[in-house]
């Protein structure tokens, strides 16, 4: 029997979605303060919450936060990093709940971060390196982070340059794959 790529997709987005859950680090004071996202406040955002893409609907792109200024950008410091053995090619995302998601690097790896100490507080294994822009989303009162996860030729190329430059035989195989996580309390 065959199916259509649309059942196949609802049939792994279903899959994914039931077998792999996280539970996040117990929630400070900030985070419980935080507010659900809204369709009123994603058309009228505070001045001080970057809520979507380019910060509005009209994709403006400007940020009306001030505590970076041109008088101050040069006071910046670090405050955390986190190194890899490999290049990450991976887009990150940041939530108000103080995580931090990110992908990208060879060994496959989907992780989340406490946002104010870098702190890796979970970690999944994809199919193939994370290169899509995560995203959140909530329904019915459970929010989910999707993902996509699967190398194109560029990356694997680069890959393969990598490989030759350190001595090292890294693969990572192809393939794209729509990663959904539950984030259950």
């Amino acid at each position: 029997m065959r199916y259509s790529p649309v059942i196949m997709f609802g049939l792994l987005t279903s899959l994914l979605v039931n077998r792999f859950e996280f539970t996040p680090a117990p929630v400070s004071a900030d985070q419980q303060a935080y507010a659900d996202v809204t369709a009123q406040r994603l058309l009228h955002p505070e001045p001080e919450n970057w809520l979507m893409y380019r910060g509005t609907y009209d994709s403006w792109g400007y940020s009306p936060l001030d505590q970076i200024t041109p008088a101050n950008v040069g006071k910046l410091v670090p405050v955390w990093t986190s190194t890899f053995k490999s290049h990450n090619w991976g887009p990150v995302l940041t939530t108000g709940g103080g995580l931090v998601f990110m992908g990208g690097t060879n060994d496959r790896y989907f992780r989340a971060f406490d946002a104010k100490t870098g702190k890796v507080l979970w970690k999944q294994r994809t199919n193939s390196g994370v290169t899509g822009v995560p995203t959140t989303y909530q329904v019915d009162g459970v929010q989910y982070v999707a993902v996509l996860s699967g190398w194109g030729v560029d990356a694997e190329r680069k890959q393969e340059m990598l490989n030759t430059f350190y001595g090292t035989k890294t693969h990572v195989p192809q393939g794209g794959v729509l990663w959904v996580f539950a984030v259950r309390e």
